[in-house]
């Protein structure tokens, strides 16, 4: 299953992103993602989508960051990473599906 499919059927709605630390933006979904002890830890590259367990948020990074053992890796973006950088305010990621 497709990650834009799992974020459809679970969240369904609009998440509000924004900047933290010129490195990430981050949003906070209204439910938390059940996460396996063994998804744990990840280590994120630009373009990385993670959970951030500890605060139940959800992180698309744009630069590279330091490994953390409270990421879970979701996916990543293919294309586009490139201009998140020059968002400077907060933003909607809208979750459709195909």
């Amino acid at each position: 299953m497709k990650l834009q499919t799992i974020f459809y059927l679970y969240y369904q709605w609009n998440i509000l992103f924004y900047d933290i630390n010129n490195t990430e933006k981050i949003g906070y979904p209204k439910r938390r993602l059940l996460v396996k002890d063994e998804d744990k830890g990840w280590e994120p590259k630009k373009g990385d989508i993670c959970y951030y367990l500890p605060y139940g948020s959800i992180a698309i990074f744009y630069e590279d960051s330091e490994q953390s053992s409270n990421l879970v890796y979701l996916g990543a973006i293919e294309s586009g990473i490139e201009d998140f950088d020059r968002i400077g305010v907060d933003f909607k990621l809208s979750v459709a599906e195909e």
